[in-house]
């Protein structure tokens, strides 16, 4: 009776031991963490510095469609959507300094985007290749990661990196 108490008693501590160790997996990345994953969410007020694949859509119905479908991919954790009109005024925002390249677009002429940041952050461009073959009336699906993001600026003559880029995937707002 003692050794079979011992036994239920050990095999009670295993269990237990499972489950925390469980539970702080799932919780050990709460920016990984797949049972935070949410529906699409505006792009506004969010700055995105994980690495991501951005997808471009001629259209506002397509990129909603897309939205949604990719918001219960079991490899995104995130889906930031961003109308033509929003991508418009953002570049307006963007280049307000400049004004031969603000005048230079109109709001027709700037894409619907998404920009989905993957469950596994080194998965992006496996990420990008699959999402080309899925949503072929995007105009263009590209991965983006710190590290081509980097290079890209130095082939620019940029030498300022930017500031690391915290677990939650995005910097604080600044406006």
């Amino acid at each position: 009776m003692v050794k079979r108490l011992l036994l239920l008693a050990g095999v009670l501590v295993v269990l237990a031991a499972g489950g925390v160790a469980a539970v702080w997996w799932t919780r050990s990345g709460p920016e990984r963490q797949t049972a935070q994953r949410e529906g699409p969410t505006p792009l506004a007020g969010h700055r995105v510095c994980a690495d991501h694949v951005a997808l471009y859509f001629p259209g506002d119905e397509q990129m909603s469609r897309a939205a949604a479908s990719l918001a219960g991919d079991q490899q995104v954790l995130k889906v930031y959507t961003e109308t033509r009109q929003q991508t418009y005024e953002r570049f307006q925002e963007m280049f307000e300094n400049q004004p031969e390249l603000r005048d230079a677009a109109g709001p027709d002429s700037l894409p619907a985007t998404i920009t989905a940041v993957p469950v596994d952050p080194a998965s992006a461009e496996d990420l990008a290749n699959r999402l080309r073959g899925q949503f072929t009336e995007a105009t263009e699906v590209e991965a983006i990661t710190r590290e081509s993001a980097g290079r890209q600026l130095a082939e620019r003559g940029v030498t300022d990196q930017p500031d690391p880029c915290p677990a939650s995937g995005e910097w604080p707002a600044t406006r």
